[in-house]
């Protein structure tokens, strides 16, 4: 019997935390670090198509000048990660836009040197 009333108290503690941290998470922003290649979503589409490694070779080629174009543009900008691509929310495509049109690089659009194009 003192098994079962422990057993039991353990669920309810546990059950407690699970529901706090819950609440905790819901509150606060996750944040996630990812490494990969800015794709508009245009060619991204077909990119994601192929075999990891060649869906981020090609996504390493990918010119600053074609997501500038305005067909590429206009579909957004997204994160090609491991073969995967990942879609940014306005606030992100916004963010891609500006670092795009700040940036001196050609290709390789990966992102580093944001604060300093």
């Amino acid at each position: 019997m003192k098994r079962t009333a422990l057993l039991a108290l353990f669920c309810l503690l546990f059950s407690a935390a699970f529901v706090a941290s819950a609440q905790e998470t819901k509150d606060k922003p996750m944040t996630h670090s990812m490494k990969g290649y800015l794709v508009d979503k245009m060619c991204a589409t077909g990119m994601a198509k192929k075999a990891p490694d060649e869906a981020m070779a090609k996504a390493a080629k990918h010119t600053k000048s074609c997501a500038l174009e305005e067909s590429c543009f206009d579909s957004g900008y997204g994160l090609m990660s491991e073969g995967k691509w990942y879609k940014f929310d306005d606030a992100g495509d916004k963010l891609a836009l500006g670092w795009l049109k700040k940036t001196e690089k050609k290709d390789k659009l990966d992102g580093h040197g944001y604060g300093n194009p």
